[in-house]
């Protein structure tokens, strides 16, 4: 997944703080908007409060069709959502 182009992963795009007024999802979906590429988007095992905040948003911006591995590599481990919008 590494060799992927950096617009097909958004990683670091983490609005949980502002999940409550709608202002991540407003930002995912203007970059999920903008970008029309198959995504993926993941997360670290440990972060738990960045995973649930990529579940809803992708689910709601999907509405529910993407899907979703665990992913162990050398030096990564976590959870990946993948969906395209191309």
């Amino acid at each position: 997944m590494a060799d992927r182009p950096l617009l097909e992963q958004l990683m670091q795009l983490y609005c949980y703080d502002w999940s409550e007024q709608g202002v991540g999802y407003a930002a995912a979906r203007a970059v999920f908007d903008t970008f029309r590429v198959p995504w993926e988007v993941r997360q670290r095992s440990e972060n738990i409060d960045a995973t649930r905040f990529w579940r809803t948003i992708i689910d709601r911006y999907t509405s529910g069709a993407y899907t979703e591995v665990r992913h162990d590599e050398r030096g990564w481990s976590g959870v990946v959502q993948r969906f395209s919008n191309a």
